[in-house]
Order: structure tokens, then C-alpha cells, then sequence
């Protein structure tokens, strides 16, 4: 069976075939349907398939998934591919320059994915065959499509919420990875006109809970407390909150506590955590309709870098 004897038969022209094979998104999802089942029927459906896996394959490099924050994205990755019909390949890579080049020439290279998308990069990437790709949080200039979250705002409504509650004396826990956090909030104590005390930045080797407990005992043994703390991340400001109440601190009366993410858990603590949120779904919805776009037409060659802005969500924290 050729090509040509099976456009004949499926009433079509042999480069409607050949398309088909190709899942070219010129002919519709009913031409293609009929012509592979032609094919199966006649024995050839292999021969011309030249073993292409019939949906879009998505490789997804992350620094790790043990994070709510890189975990709640990555979840919304896969969960908006797959109502689309495509798959998402996970890659993890530590936060480490090298595994991300390596994985990305990997995944870009001999069919091994349709289209990339890469969370935080450390470093530049190179691109040179224009690989459909996209990277999500780079704080680095990168050869393709880029999407950002600009916290500044955001950040700026926090610490001014709690400056207009009488709560000055602002702390910030964060941990070796958040320093853009901390940038971001010293300019909001600046633009606000509020001291920013040296002793209030408790910045820890710990990650996660840990982080925030370790910060809530500095404070608890320090002459001078803070009355509010802004944490890097939400899982900070739990372990803060934990260790805080323990102590006879109530939150947020002696302390207000802001947080940064908006996790799932948010809704399941028993004070209610006023936070940042990131709009992960509306992030993932972008990221995708980029690479898609690109993927759909490879003389597209419009780098876009696109940027929105968090929102403060209040409640009984602060």
C-alpha cells in the first residue's frame, strides 16, 4: 500500500496523507481519523506513522516538586495539557545551571518533545534552532518567550496594610533562595518610609516550616520583636505560626503574619492566612498558548516577555 492508493481510497490528495502522519493542524481532526483508520485497516498505519506518537508532547524542566509552589504549578501544567490532549514530560533539575542546558538540548533534540516549558532557569539557555519554549520565572535573559510575576505591587500593599494598622516594626523570613523577596520588600519598607531594623531579617539555611520555626525562636528570645513579619513563602509563615502560638503569642494581635503564594492549605489552617497570590492558573494558561502558538506556525519567531502583577489577599493574619 502506498500513500497514493490510500488517498484514493480515503478520497483525499497524497499530501492531505502525508499531513495527516504529520499531525499538520491543516486538516481536521475527522480527515485524520479516517485516513489512520484506513491505515490500520490495509496494514500500512505503522509504515507511514515512522513511529510519531500521535499527541504533543510537553517537557517540563522544574527546579524540584517538593515545594507547594513549584508543585502547584507544575499540577496545573499537566492538568491543562491533558484537557488539550497533550502530555506533559516532568524533569527535575535541582536548581542547577548544567542539568537545565542538558535537559533542554535533551527534550529539544530528535523528537523527544514538541515544546518546552522551564520553571526559574539559573542561567541562560541557548536556543540556536529556535525550539518552541518558554521559561516561567527567570530572573535571566533567555532566547525565547518568557513569563514573569512582579510582586511589587503587591508586596507594597502588604507592608503599607500593616503600616496603616499601626504595625511598623516589620520583619522578613526568608531562606537562600528568596533574595529577590527580600529586594522586593526592602524597597517597599523604602517607598513607605519605614525603618527597616538589620535584626528584623531573618534569613535561614532551613527551607519550608523549618525556616519560619527557626525564625519565630530568634524572635522570641531577641529584647526587641518585631509586630508584623512578612515571610518569603507560606510554608514560612506556618512554622512561624506554629511556634509563635505555642508561646503564648496571638496572632494577630501581638504578631500579624503575611505570606507569599496563596497555597491550598490557606483554606484548612485555623487562621486564615493573609498572603500574596501568584494567579498559577492564569501563569499556566499563558505559558501554554505561547508554546502552542509556536508550535503551530515555525516561522513565528516574536519573542514575547510577558509580566503580571500579584495580589494581596486579606485576611486574619493581619
Amino acid at each position: 500500500m502506498t500513500q497514493k492508493k490510500l488517498a484514493a481510497l480515503a478520497g483525499v490528495s497524497p499530501a492531505t496523507i502525508s499531513k495527516a502522519f504529520n499531525f499538520s493542524s491543516d486538516i481536521s481532526e475527522e480527515t485524520r481519523e479516517l485516513i489512520f483508520n484506513l491505515a490500520r485497516e490495509h496494514g500500512c498505519f505503522d509504515k507511514f506513522s515512522k513511529g510519531k506518537y500521535h499527541k504533543k508532547i510537553v517537557a517540563v524542566l522544574s527546579p524540584e516538586i517538593k515545594s507547594d509552589f513549584y508543585n502547584s504549578i507544575v499540577t496545573s501544567l499537566d492538568k491543562r495539557l491533558a484537557s488539550i490532549g497533550a502530555i506533559m514530560s516532568l524533569a527535575i533539575t535541582d536548581f542547577d545551571a548544567r542539568k537545565e542546558k542538558e535537559y533542554f538540548e535533551y527534550y529539544s533534540k530528535d523528537n523527544r518533545s514538541d515544546a518546552i516549558i522551564i520553571l526559574s532557569p539559573s542561567a541562560s539557555i541557548k536556543n540556536p534552532d529556535s525550539f518552541p519554549a518558554v521559561s516561567m520565572f527567570s530572573v535571566y535573559e533567555q532566547p525565547f518567550d518568557s513569563l514573569n510575576v512582579d510582586l511589587t505591587d503587591a508586596v507594597n500593599d502588604a507592608v503599607l496594610l500593616l503600616k496603616n494598622k499601626g504595625r511598623k516594626n516589620i520583619a522578613f523570613i526568608g531562606e537562600r533562595l528568596t533574595s529577590q523577596k527580600l529586594a522586593t520588600f526592602k524597597r517597599a519598607m523604602e517607598k513607605n518610609n519605614l525603618t527597616l531594623f538589620d535584626k528584623f531579617l531573618y534569613i535561614s539555611d532551613l527551607r519550608f516550616e523549618n525556616a519560619g520555626r527557626w525564625a519565630a525562636e530568634e524572635i522570641i528570645k531577641s529584647n526587641k520583636k518585631p509586630d508584623a513579619v512578612i515571610c518569603a513563602y507560606d510554608y514560612i509563615a506556618f512554622g512561624a505560626i506554629s511556634v509563635l502560638k505555642q508561646n503564648g503569642y496571638s496572632i494577630p494581635e501581638d504578631i500579624s503574619v503575611i505570606g507569599m503564594d496563596d497555597v491550598n492549605l490557606n483554606s484548612y489552617v485555623d487562621i486564615p492566612l493573609t498572603t500574596i497570590q501568584i494567579h498559577f492558573d492564569e501563569l499556566c494558561d499563558m505559558a501554554i498558548d505561547l508554546i502552542f502558538e509556536k508550535m503551530k506556525n515555525k516561522y513565528y519567531f516574536l519573542k514575547q516577555d510577558v509580566t503580571i502583577n500579584a495580589s494581596l489577599i486579606c485576611r486574619n493574619s493581619a
